[in-house]
């Protein structure tokens, strides 16, 4: 496929929509909904089932994050969000999804607290 950084770059172009933007770095502004893109861990492995000799199994984590709202109006735009991310994963030849994780509150500072849920995405490359 290519280096992480393009494999980086094309999740962000894959996810990216009007309505919630994706980053592949925290922002110095975050307006919410939003997809930020993280390297999982393990973030690069070569011990995954299946993978011929020179094969890396590559690994990020999708942050699905809502905007501030009601806790009603966040519950469900995080589904409408959440099932965009996996319809855009699905529909892709080069990325596989492994997990989604229970909703959580993510407080990037004191007074800044997202409703959010972790979308662990996979490939395969050589290096």
């Amino acid at each position: 496929m290519g280096t992480l950084a393009d494999l980086r770059a094309g999740l962000v172009e894959l996810l990216a929509t009007d309505d919630a933007p994706a980053y592949d770095h925290l922002p110095k502004v975050l307006n919410p909904p939003a997809t930020l893109i993280e390297p999982a861990e393990p973030y690069l492995t070569d011990s995954a089932e299946g993978l011929a000799f020179g094969q890396f199994e590559v690994a990020f984590d999708v942050f699905v994050l809502t905007g501030r709202a009601q806790n009603t109006v966040q519950v469900t735009t995080l589904d409408t969000q959440l099932e965009a991310v996996i319809d855009a994963i699905d529909g892709s030849d080069v990325w596989d999804l492994r997990e989604v994780g229970q909703p959580f509150v993510l407080a990037l500072s004191e007074h800044t607290r997202y409703l959010a849920t972790i979308v662990r995405v996979t490939t395969i490359t050589r290096l």
